[in-house]
Formats: structure tokens, sequence, C-alpha cells
């Protein structure tokens, strides 16, 4: 009775090991040509190599081509099992490239690239995390961005080759926690899938986050054949704040004829009507003028202003301006949500002080 009880112990333990240590399933490479990437585990390159299952062969890199049956190896990299291969980073480490499959049967042939049984394309997985504001081009990374913006993550990579990759990017908050669903509409983080070259989350409302400085990071999970691998992404850093407007002058007084400059500080990519506070000036008076051409500044000239009023497209204004040209302008803000404007004068600008 012992040694049965003992047998079907033993038959129990090793189902229980079959349980909990399955076999990683292979990705199959059919075609030659295809991208695999360094750090790719369980690669089946049977059909590359054109050998039995289970075959061995070696793996070629030339320095250099002189011709297409001539050539001379940089390095070769055996493959003792053709259906199950890691591509490891100290066999490869930056030699990426065409690399070309030779079959043990074929091993004499490896200085003739015709006479390979196949070939891959190895590349690095690269993965490049910006923030950016929500349906705009323009980075914040580094910037700061009031809880009135929405932003999104967007992933840069070469991992399209790569069926179901996908990264989760954590978010470090002010208070040291990291979280994978960010934002007053909670946008899931977790597993976000790599498809064409670049991806972007969902917006992500900042309404009612905590103000203070966020950092990111596009993490490959634990499951993954990168996990570990140092293939992360890079850092991003924005802070998140509660912005009010403000306008400041890099001068106090100004000699006629000499330029001076105000800076705006208010939401990101916000238009803000900027003007010279009309004062009682005499017929013929003139005000500081806002200098033509610079970017994200619409000046007001008769075409497009009277009667105090300006207008942008789908908003009017009236402000107390002097009616007169170039006095007042529509200015948008840029991503960090300031923008310096120049005001010019000459010598017949009125000596008095000016508010704007």
């Amino acid at each position: 009775m012992k040694s049965i009880t003992k047998l079907i112990v033993v038959a129990m333990l090793l189902a229980a090991a079959l349980v909990v240590t399955p076999v990683a399933a292979a990705r199959d490479i059919t075609l030659n040509g295809t991208t695999v990437y360094v750090g790719e585990e369980n690669v089946n390159m049977t059909d590359v190599f054109r050998t039995g299952i289970g075959g061995n062969g070696t793996l070629v890199y030339y320095s250099s081509v002189a011709s297409e049956t001539a050539a001379t190896i940089g390095k070769t990299v055996p493959v003792s099992n053709v259906s199950d291969f890691e591509f490891t980073a100290s066999d490869f480490g930056t030699l990426t490239g065409t690399w070309y499959a030779f079959s043990a049967t074929n091993a004499g042939s490896r200085n003739n690239p015709s006479a390979a049984n196949g070939s891959i394309l190895v590349e690095k997985p690269a993965v490049r995390l910006d923030v950016k504001l929500a349906g705009q081009p323009d980075s914040v990374n580094g910037k700061s961005v009031s809880r009135e913006t929405k932003i999104v993550f967007e992933v840069e990579h070469n991992l399209a080759s790569l069926p179901g990759a996908a990264v989760n990017i954590e978010v470090t908050t002010p208070a040291g926690g990291t979280v994978t669903t960010f934002g007053n509409n909670s946008v899931n983080l977790k597993s976000f899938l790599l498809t064409g070259q670049k991806s972007s989350t969902s917006p992500i409302d900042l309404a009612g986050v905590q103000a203070g400085t966020y950092t990111a990071i596009a993490k490959w999970p634990s499951g993954s054949d990168f996990y570990g691998k140092g293939f992360d992404s890079n850092t991003v850093t924005f802070e998140v704040t509660t912005k009010k407007l403000a306008i400041t002058s890099d001068k106090d007084s100004v000699v006629r004829g000499k330029s001076f400059a105000v800076t705006i500080a208010g939401e990101s990519k916000k238009p803000y009507i900027l003007f010279v506070e009309k004062a009682s000036l005499s017929q013929g008076a003139t005000y500081p003028v806002i200098t033509p051409g610079q970017s994200g500044v619409t000046n007001a000239t008769s075409a497009n202003w009277s009667a105090g009023s300006f207008s942008a497209p789908n908003v009017t204004v009236s402000v107390n301006a002097p009616g007169q040209d170039y006095t007042q302008a529509w200015v948008e803000t840029k991503a960090d949500g300031t923008r310096t404007v120049t005001f010019d004068t000459n010598s017949t600008t009125d000596d008095r002080q000016f508010t704007i």
C-alpha cells in the first residue's frame, strides 16, 4: 500500500509541474527578410533555415559584401535549435541588419551570400515616449501645462513587425506613487498596443489632478520577451499647474525709437487679446505698436478692426483700445502657455506712461 501511495503522489506532483511551467509559444518566421528583434525568445526559424524541426545551423553577418557570391564574415552565431531560438544582446549586440541563415549541411558555403538557405533582418527594439497636447503636434516634455489642458502620450517605435507588442506607460505622481491609469477620465495606460510607427493614447483630461511634476516611462511588462533587458523608453517630465493669466514687460521705461517686449503667461495654446489701453491723447498722437509678422500674433489693422472690436474666428472682443492699426492683436500662447510679443516705438510716440 505504501508503494502505491508513493506512486500516486509522484504522479500528482509531475502533473502540477507540467501545469505551472508551460512552454512559451514560439513566433514562426516563415518569410525571408522578416524582422526579428534583439531580446526575442522562442523564435521558430525552421522555414528560414529550410531544415527539419529541431535542426541546427548558423546565422552569419557580413562585414563587407564584394559580390552576390563573395563576402567577408563579420560574425557568426550558432543556432543549436532553429525551432526555438533566443536573440540575445550578447550574441547580436549592435550588429543589426541582414543576417544569413545556413543550415548544418550548408556550412561550407558561408562566404557565399547567395548560397544561404534564407535571411532575416535583426533590429534592436526602440521605444521613444513623448507627451503632447491632445490634437496638437506640440511636445510638453519638460514644460508646464494647466489643469484645463488635455494631453496624450505618444510612443514612437520600430516594432510594427512584432504582432501584439505592448508596453505599460507608468506615470509617477508628485506624491511619488506610480499609476497606469491617469487623468480625470481614467485613461488606461496598461498593455498599450504598439501599431504603425507612432501610437497615441486617448486624450487625458487633467481637470482635478494633483498639481506638481509628473514623470512617465514606457516599460515592457513582465510577460514580454524584452522585460528587464534595457529596452524601456526614455523618461518624460511635465508639470501640471493652476495658472493665472499674467503679463510682464522686459523694461520699465523705453527711449523713443527703441523696442520692448511683453510676455503673456496663461493656458497652453490659447488665444488672448493683447492691446495698448486707450489714453487721452491729442489728435495725431501715436501709441506703441505691435511689431508686424511675429509668430503666433495676428495684428489688428483697419481690415479686421473697427469701433473698438477685434474679431477672430467665432470670437469678437470689445476693448478700450485707441483705434490705431497694430495697437492690438490676437496672441496664441505656445505649448508651455507663454508667448513673448515685441512692441515698437518711434519719434512720434507720445512721451507718457502706457498700459499694456
